[in-house]
């Protein structure tokens, strides 16, 4: 099938349709498997990661908590 074809049936560029023909004939369909997204990595370490995550699920749960003991529903006008 023409590569033209190709891109306009999956609506993609040429290239793209190049690309993928390139990984395909170099190492089959393990060529064409996602590698993740491109770029340099994270920098922050585990434990940096880890905090924002425990602190919004502690804000998150007092506030609803709060609004529970209230006698109120989030998206409740009184």
């Amino acid at each position: 099938m023409p590569v033209p074809e190709i891109a306009g049936r999956l609506r993609v560029s040429h290239n793209a349709v190049y690309v993928w023909r390139r990984r395909w004939l170099a190492d089959g369909a393990a060529g064409l498997a996602s590698r993740g997204p491109s770029g340099t990595g994270c920098r922050l370490s585990d434990a940096q990661l880890g905090a924002p995550r425990l602190l919004s699920w502690r804000v998150r749960s007092r506030t609803a908590t709060s609004r529970i003991s209230a006698g109120r529903w989030p998206g409740w006008r009184t």
